[in-house]
């Protein structure tokens, strides 16, 4: 087993890096060999967006050989039922903003397929059922208080688009739409790509905000520990995967 583990931002990647051994740069991108408690792993950071994400996981399996890739970073959160701070972490991920858009609706697509009236309408990955038998979560007391409140772990939806959505109204819309938990720019195009290449995939997600009109402001404020609470999901993923 070779992990890769991607982040959009350097600041989601800090926590996470530790013995480095080795160092490559293709594209502007460094990919970075290293240590996460015990285990070699490649790390990356993409940056924002799907066209990022897409590049950087078939770099990651076919340059690299990683054979499961993580994607470990912050999120929008959709689920009135969570909080700023809760960690999701991918039972399925929707890419929605692929599609057709018509008068009445944006009509969403599987990415690749052809988005004309008649054709199959089913989309969304899931993740590897093995997976959800292997992975267990982290005690939440390794977890930094957010808001006052210790953050909860749990299974869910991510949507990915290349949108930050700056709109509440619009959240609730996607909420009602697909009882999603988190919305993202990167995750479903690792999916994507992961499954074209037969190699397992997993998003872990900490909501930064709760994505609305003061999105960016909380996104900021909330940023270290979210990204923090995300590093420690992770490692906990990663020894669940490597025992």
């Amino acid at each position: 087993m070779k992990i890769g583990i991607i982040s959009a931002l350097s600041s989601e990647q800090k926590h996470l890096i530790e013995n480095e051994t080795a160092r490559q740069t293709i594209g502007g991108v460094d990919y970075i060999t290293a240590t996460l408690d015990g285990l070699e792993c490649m790390f990356a950071v993409s940056g924002i967006g799907k066209t990022n994400s897409s590049m950087i996981t078939t770099i990651l399996i076919t340059k690299f050989g990683c054979t499961d890739i993580l994607f470990s970073g912050v999120a929008g959160g959709i689920d009135d039922r969570l909080n700023v701070g809760d960690v999701v972490v991918s039972s399925d991920v929707y890419c929605v903003d692929y599609g057709r858009k018509t008068a009445e609706e944006m009509v969403v697509y599987q990415p690749g397929g052809d988005p004309f009236p008649g054709v199959d309408e089913t989309h969304g990955y899931t993740v590897n059922s093995d997976y959800k038998t292997k992975i267990s979560f982290p005690e939440t007391s390794d977890l930094k208080s957010v808001c006052g409140r210790t953050p909860s772990v749990t299974w869910g939806k991510v949507l990915t688009a290349d949108i930050f959505m700056n709109c509440a109204n619009t959240r609730k819309e996607l909420f009602a739409k697909y009882e999603a938990q988190a919305f993202e720019m990167e995750g479903a195009s690792v999916a994507q790509v992961a499954t074209a290449f037969d190699v397992n995939w997993i998003l872990v997600r900490a909501l930064s905000d709760l994505a609305g009109a003061e999105s960016s402001f909380v996104f900021e404020e909330f940023l270290n520990s979210t990204t923090y609470n995300a590093s420690i999901v992770t490692r906990k993923i990663v020894k669940c995967l490597a025992g």
